[in-house]
């Protein structure tokens, strides 16, 4: 038996730990959850952009990272890394009081198995497939064919045989249907005006059984003239595939107030500016305004689109599918699609009408107190807030640039270096964590928070 000295330590030490679990568990909910977080005052759009950290931003875009990591470096539209980035989004948002839902949205899904293969003579030659080219493998006569665009130009096409076409004069996917009602078993394409590597293309969705692939300038020179026996194996999925959006509102006011970010990153990363930084910063704010002891006078929706780097087709889905009467419920958008670029820019684009322009002009006070230099941007139809423009909707949107390159001028207003893109790993494996800004990410949150604020609170 141990000495009394050492049984009375004991003793005491199992007091003292008994004593650590009862006010632990004192300050626990049910089942020994934390208790909610205590709710913040947001009097102010300068409150709210002060409850908005990046530091908060960034715990969210980490998560996507690993979410990505996970899932082959990607959170790509119809694979499984973009249903978890979903299901991470969903229980955030719920968790800070928001009535969330999700919404079904198709679209055209490519996705190669293994690189595409072409020889001939027994020698391999560099080859890729073109977006939506249909599956299956093919041994024949190479047959050249001209621009391949017409009936007309597979004339003296042998049954099965492999057509060999130089782009120009219609569309690729126009090509390879002109090809398969022809009866060639595949079609190779090289562009005549160039030397580069084999042109990347698409067929804009699936249509097209026959493989298509796309060869270097010299191959395809090279086969028309001595029409070898060829091989050419694809192997891919080419059809349909569906993803949700995920929509989530606060507030029951008559009129809306949007923002949204889309949720998909393409196949080759991870998608952590782009668009990560959107996501990261809307639900930040989520947690903030959930928080909040103020309500926002207007009702606020979310939304994160699905398979936006694919063609928009989550927003699109979305817009389409609203009523007449909820379409002139919506009293703007706010699009973040890209807001934290390393070597980044601060851009503002849309806000000319309606309550957009009340939160453009709430954006430019905040920057030019602060003395940050905003500039104005086109971006076309690049985003999801097109549609939404296109169906008479006031939009807004910030942006710190893409793949775009940093003028001389720009440097100077923003720093970074000239001469290099705003994000040199736009679309690349390299977009994580490490690479964005702090700096610009901050800047261009704060300017979010102090939009939504002057829309929806005000």
């Amino acid at each position: 038996m141990w000495p009394r000295s050492v049984r009375l330590a004991l003793a005491a030490l199992l007091t003292a730990a008994l004593v650590a679990v009862l006010v632990l568990t004192a300050g626990s909910g049910e089942e020994g959850r934390p208790r909610a977080k205590p709710r913040i005052a947001l009097p102010s759009a300068a409150s709210l952009a002060r409850a908005v950290t990046a530091g908060g931003i960034e715990r969210h875009m980490a998560a996507l990272e690993r979410i990505a990591a996970r899932n082959h470096g990607n959170r790509a539209a119809g694979r499984r890394g973009y249903r978890e980035s979903a299901r991470y989004v969903q229980a955030r948002l719920r968790a800070a009081g928001w009535r969330v839902s999700e919404q079904p949205a198709r679209f055209p899904y490519f996705e190669e198995r293994s690189p595409a293969r072409v020889s001939a003579g027994g020698r391999s030659v560099r080859a890729a497939a073109l977006r939506f080219s249909g599956s299956g493998a093919a041994r024949a006569r190479a047959t050249p064919v001209g621009r391949g665009c017409r009936a007309a130009d597979y004339s003296r096409l042998a049954k099965a045989a492999i057509a060999v076409a130089a782009r120009g004069g219609c569309l690729l996917r126009a090509m390879a249907l002109a090809a398969q009602r022809a009866g060639a078993s595949a079609l190779l394409v090289y562009d005549p005006a160039r030397d580069g590597p084999p042109l990347a293309g698409t067929l804009i969705g699936p249509a097209a059984r026959i493989p298509v692939v796309a060869v270097h300038r010299r191959t395809g020179l090279a086969l028309g003239r001595a029409q070898p026996r060829v091989r050419v194996r694809v192997d891919a999925f080419s059809g349909r595939r569906r993803d949700v959006n995920v929509l989530a509102e606060l507030g029951r006011g008559r009129r809306t107030i949007m923002a949204g970010a889309h949720l998909d990153s393409v196949p080759e990363g991870p998608g952590v500016n782009d668009d990560g930084s959107g996501i990261g910063t809307l639900l930040e704010l989520a947690e903030r305004m959930g928080r909040g002891r103020e309500r926002p006078r207007r009702r606020v929706r979310l939304g994160f689109w699905a398979s936006e780097e694919l063609g928009l087709y989550g927003s699109r889905r979305y817009v389409r599918g609203l009523s007449r009467p909820e379409r002139r419920a919506l009293a703007a958008y706010l699009n973040l699609d890209m807001v934290g670029s390393a070597n980044g820019g601060r851009f503002l684009y849309g806000g000319r009408a309606g309550a957009a322009a009340t939160g453009a002009r709430a954006v430019r006070r905040l920057f030019r107190r602060r003395g940050v230099a905003l500039a104005r941007i086109a971006v076309g139809g690049s985003s999801d807030h097109a549609p939404f423009a296109r169906a008479g909707v006031p939009v807004l949107g910030l942006f710190s640039g893409a793949d775009e390159v940093k003028t001389r001028a720009q440097q100077r207003r923003w720093g970074g270096r000239a001469g290099r893109p705003f994000d040199a790993c736009y679309h690349l494996s390299c977009d994580g964590f490490r690479r964005v800004d702090r700096r610009t990410l901050s800047e261009l949150s704060d300017g979010v928070a102090v939009a939504l604020y002057a829309m929806a609170y005000r």
